[in-house]
């Protein structure tokens, strides 16, 4: 009896777990929310955002007042000097002493200030990197997302004529029984049959390869059960592309992140020519001692009455002018200069950069658009012959071999319209991202 309980109880558990591990079904968009959120690059990008927001913060702190407490203590044995009388005595004596200072940059010439919006810069780049690579997250996953509907089109074609040839190839063994087909009309239709089937395991393994790059582009686990949501998908895309407005632009992060990397270097600049300037800071502070002799008929203040006695105050100003050093800081400045060329450069190339992908894409489209007319009326053409051709073999006016290639015909021209349909949904998309519209709809 008891045995039959476990065992119940393991069926319910396997159940179960059978019921929780259903398969997720997402949209274009939810992959694309998911991979914002948990694909590696951008998981990594915001840690390198929040380093480099630590990092403008350690530079503001250079500006600030350096304010230190300290404390000593020691005991002297055999002969020491006397804290009393200055003189060397044979004495066990403690000692000890507080302190607490103060230090307050006042000029350096503008270091500390043009290190600090270097820092602030460099934050700023290092958000634009992040979104950058966020955005080629996204086009990846759009681009796999697509890839995952394109073989599930093909695997529906390769059902639907598997299903037909399966038809023929019933008709045809009939009719070699009634003697209007030899033997070879059912092989030759038997290995189209064949045909099919491998074609249609091999679209399916496809569909596969391509959902795990879409989980590899997302950062899903590979284990998770996922289906993509194709309903209406392409329908918006397509349904854009004779809107475009090519005079709409707007900044692309990468331009930005040039620009950002370019104030950066003029910064950095100007703090190398703010080595060569003196620096001035205010310095202050307190302090005070305690002692005790051990072993002697000398009665000790006591410690709060040491404390006040001995306390001490000074205050001053530090002024260093900087006359040699190698020529170390010559060096740093011609650095940042070449550093600041450079930026300049990569600034110019950027945008040139931007601006030929810009046109690229808009081929792309007007090209994939223009194909994609083209891949329609071939399919109209082949679907019409197709037609004709399968009228004619039930009628024994072609072979088996003629209906082969005019459903392979069929078939790559079916293919080559889905490709283009889909190759041009995901043109639009990129074109548009090119004119501001974002990748995630809100």
């Amino acid at each position: 009896m008891v045995k039959e309980r476990f065992f119940s109880l393991v069926l319910i558990l396997v159940m179960m777990q059978g019921a929780w591990a259903q398969t997720t079904k997402m949209s274009l968009r939810d992959c694309l929310v998911y991979a914002r959120d948990h694909a590696f690059v951008n998981r990594s990008n915001r840690l390198a955002v929040e380093q480099s927001r630590m990092d403008k913060r350690i530079q503001a702190s250079a500006m600030l007042p350096y304010i230190g407490a300290g404390t000593s203590g020691n005991m002297s044995f055999g002969r020491g000097v006397d804290p009393e009388t200055n003189t060397y005595a044979t004495r066990k004596t403690f000692n000890n002493g507080y302190s607490l200072s103060m230090n307050l940059p006042l000029f350096d010439g503008f270091v500390s200030l043009n290190n600090y919006r270097a820092a602030r810069m460099a934050e700023l780049c290092q958000k634009k990197t992040a979104e950058n690579d966020a955005d080629q997250i996204a086009l990846a996953v759009i681009k796999a997302y697509y890839n995952i509907m394109y073989h599930t089109a093909l695997v529906g074609q390769m059902e639907s004529l598997l299903e037909s040839d399966r038809h023929h190839l019933t008709m045809t063994e009939r009719q070699e029984q009634l003697g209007s087909k030899s033997g070879a009309d059912v092989d030759a239709v038997r290995a189209m049959v064949a045909s099919d089937e491998y074609e249609l395991l091999n679209q399916k393994n496809l569909r596969c390869k391509a959902m795990m790059e879409l989980k590899a582009q997302m950062g899903m686990p590979v284990s998770e059960e996922l289906e993509v949501d194709d309903e209406s998908t392409l329908a918006p895309c397509l349904s854009v592309v004779e809107h475009r407005d090519s005079s709409v632009s707007f900044s692309h992060p990468r331009i930005m992140q040039a620009q950002y990397a370019l104030k950066r270097s003029r910064y950095m600049l100007n703090s190398a020519y703010g080595n060569f300037m003196p620096t001035l800071s205010l310095n202050g502070g307190i302090s005070t001692s305690y002692y005790k002799v051990f072993g002697s008929d000398y009665d000790a203040p006591r410690f709060s009455t040491q404390w006040h006695n001995n306390m001490g105050q000074y205050i001053g100003f530090s002024l260093s002018v900087p006359l040699f050093n190698g020529f170390a800081n010559i060096n740093r400045l011609k650095r940042a200069k070449y550093s600041y060329r450079q930026q300049q450069v990569e600034l110019d190339k950027t945008r040139y950069e931007i601006e030929r992908e810009m046109s690229e894409a808009l081929l792309d489209v007007n090209s994939s658009q223009s194909e994609w007319r083209a891949a329609q009326a071939q399919v109209t053409a082949e679907e019409r012959a197709n037609h004709a051709i399968q009228r004619k073999y039930e009628l024994g006016g072609v072979s088996a071999l003629d209906l082969y290639t005019s459903n392979s015909k069929l078939a790559e021209a079916r293919a080559t319209l889905v490709g283009k349909k889909i190759q041009t949904a995901v043109n639009v998309i990129i074109y548009e991202y090119y004119l501001g519209k974002p990748l995630i709809s809100e």
